[in-house]
């Protein structure tokens, strides 16, 4: 099925791709529990019934949801639900433990890059990623840290993977000591 939208549904937000002739043409970016904002950019893009979506991410509730809502719409959906659903090869030792969303940035960057040469792509959403696509095309794996918005503890709930600070920052005058 050639999709009408590709979907990514993050932690902090889902985001959209409008799709013509195998290229992602629009895009937005839309709140994870906010309906009303689906369904305004549903009427904008001028969605109807027999659409075809394709969704994918890392937050299942959310993206569990936002497929009721889709189907209450008429609308074909098909889910991506492991890696083997997306067009690049995976160069780690347990492929299965990437997420998604990096492996959807990895397409993206490889298909704005020449194949020769190697990339590495920055994400920072509610985590930080940093990836590395390498001069063949293939995933070669990164580094996930906590984004500005989930490195506190109250906010650690918003991504479902990344565990809890363990360090303890100790309260110093500023410009007091520099080492």
């Amino acid at each position: 099925m050639k999709p009408d939208v590709v979907v990514d549904v993050g932690n902090s937000r889902i985001k959209w791709g409008r799709c013509r002739e195998d290229r992602v043409v629009e895009n937005a970016s839309l709140p994870l529990n906010d309906s009303a904002a689906w369904e305004a950019k549903f009427q904008a893009w001028e969605m109807a019934d027999g659409r075809a979506f394709v969704i994918g991410g890392v937050n299942p509730a959310t993206q569990d949801r936002l497929i009721d809502w889709l189907q209450q719409r008429k609308v074909q959906v098909s889910v991506l639900t492991s890696l083997s659903y997306v067009p690049i090869e995976v160069g780690v030792a347990v492929p299965e433990s990437v997420g998604l969303d990096r492996l959807f940035n990895a397409v993206a960057a490889r298909q704005r890059v020449q194949r020769s040469v190697s990339c590495f792509i920055v994400d920072a959403g509610s985590a930080v990623t940093v990836d590395w696509v390498d001069e063949k095309g293939r995933f070669r794996g990164g580094a996930i840290f906590p984004g500005r918005c989930t490195i506190t503890p109250p906010n650690c709930h918003w991504s479902m993977n990344l565990a809890l600070p363990t360090w303890r920052c100790q309260a110093s005058r500023p410009g007091a000591r520099s080492n």
